[in-house]
């Protein structure tokens, strides 16, 4: 071989910027995909409930208990009032928590 030869070594293409991209989407969608796996997975179920199977839980004589967290802050005065008037009603026959940081909203 001739020293004076010179013979390229073949040149990597680059990739262009498009496809990095598309690559880095790509690679995040299947990190993404691998995290709901999991979550899925280990600590939550989806179930469907077909039918009336929570009806007897749910409506044999007992009434469910009420939790509110200041859920009246966008009703104006007049639906603000009607909400309480509710609200006093449904805590004579069950027990009814209610927060509120408004002292116009209190029962």
């Amino acid at each position: 071989m001739n020293d004076t030869q010179f013979i390229p070594e073949k040149t990597k293409k680059k990739p262009s910027k498009f496809a990095l991209g598309a690559f880095e989407v790509f690679e995040s969608f299947v990190c993404a995909a691998i995290v709901v796996l999991i979550v899925l997975t280990f600590f939550f179920k989806i179930c469907i409930v077909e039918g009336s199977s929570m009806n007897k839980t749910l409506y044999e004589g007992e009434k469910p208990l009420i939790i509110l967290d200041d859920p009246f802050t966008a009703f104006d005065d007049g639906k603000t009032e009607a909400a309480l008037k509710l609200m006093r009603e449904f805590a004579k026959d069950r027990q009814v928590i209610y927060f509120t940081c408004s002292s116009s909203r209190s029962i």
